[in-house]
């Protein structure tokens, strides 16, 4: 198994500006086109704040972790993940479109500096699904190694208020831990 990280590094993500595209370098596709060809199994870290272009990635690795921005001990994490040591149980944050084309801001005006958003209440994965327009990875998408069984689920309003409530029980064989709060 081959293990190799890619993302985004110091200066592409910032608060002050919009990025100008979602692709990683071109050095960071070559690369894992070239250890395609000679792995077996490969693993794909990627190291990115927001959604960035994992259409090659997808098609070619075996397997992709979103490990975000961790932080100084986002690699014991991993690791105890990629040994099956606790589960990866972690849910996306954003949808990853197929392609920049497929998010609608970018058909909007845009300049070095200013972006405009037009898309109200559609913005994000609410485009997505009311346009249904195909994704790579939805919003929420994510993995578990263990097996769950949920019932019980309750729904009220209270004081304007969604209360949502189910038992969720782990019935697999696997002893790792769903931790809600």
């Amino acid at each position: 198994t081959t293990i190799v990280t890619v993302g985004n590094g110091y200066g592409v993500e910032i608060e002050s500006r919009d990025r100008q595209n979602i692709k990683l370098s071109k050095e960071e596709y070559d690369l894992v086109k070239y250890l395609r060809k000679y792995s077996k199994k490969l693993i794909v870290i990627v190291y990115a704040g927001s959604a960035v272009d994992l259409n090659l990635i997808h098609e070619l690795s075996d397997a992709v972790i979103l490990a975000g921005f961790g932080g100084q001990c986002v690699s014991d994490a991993l690791a105890n993940i990629l040994c099956g040591n606790i589960s990866p149980s972690g849910r996306l944050s954003a949808t990853y479109a197929q392609s920049l084309d497929d998010i609608t801001s970018t058909h909007s005006y845009m300049d070095e500096k200013v972006m405009v958003y037009e898309e109200k209440e559609n913005i994000g994965y609410r485009y997505f699904a009311s346009k249904n327009v195909d994704v790579l990875y939805p919003f929420g998408y994510g993995l578990s190694y263990a097996d769950f069984e949920y019932s019980n689920f309750n729904i009220e309003v209270i004081d304007n208020k969604i209360i949502v409530c189910v038992d969720v029980f782990n019935i697999s064989n696997s002893d790792q831990h769903l931790i809600c709060t």
